[in-house]
């Protein structure tokens, strides 16, 4: 899971080039960008996000996790500790990944106004959350 305007939280993430492991480094990728463009206020934390329990309120965060429907849906129900105004979900491409997404949106109905879907290449939906005290409610 990360998140911006406050806090992100950051998972490694690997990929295969020419049958090479390749791991990411978002959290160097994530300093540059924010260095280049001049974002002073902000915090960066790597941790493992089944080790927390609570977030600080930030305006928008980014799910991006395992793809089975257990990580997918405690993260989106994690997001909803920060009282975002919106949640993105990316990778919903996937059957587990898009049926967490749907029993979220199931459950959580009563706190959320919208669920639009992006189209990309894995898939992903912006849900807009109602303007009230979510994380009390998660």
């Amino acid at each position: 899971m990360d998140m911006i305007n406050g806090s992100i939280y950051l998972r490694m993430r690997s990929d295969e080039i020419d049958g090479e492991l390749v791991y990411w480094d978002r959290f160097a990728i994530v300093n540059e960008i924010f260095k280049e463009n001049n974002f002073e206020t902000y915090t960066l934390t790597r941790t493992n996000t089944r080790d927390i329990e609570d977030l600080p309120q930030v305006d928008f965060v980014l799910v991006d996790c395992a793809h089975d429907y257990r990580n997918q849906y405690r993260d989106c129900v994690l997001a909803l500790k920060a009282n975002p105004k919106w949640i993105y979900v990316d990778d919903i491409i996937g059957p587990e990944a898009a049926l967490a997404v749907k029993d979220f949106q199931k459950d959580f109905k009563h706190l959320i106004h919208s669920v639009d879907k992006i189209e990309q290449i894995n898939g992903g939906c912006l849900i807009t959350m109602k303007q009230s005290d979510v994380s009390s409610e998660s």
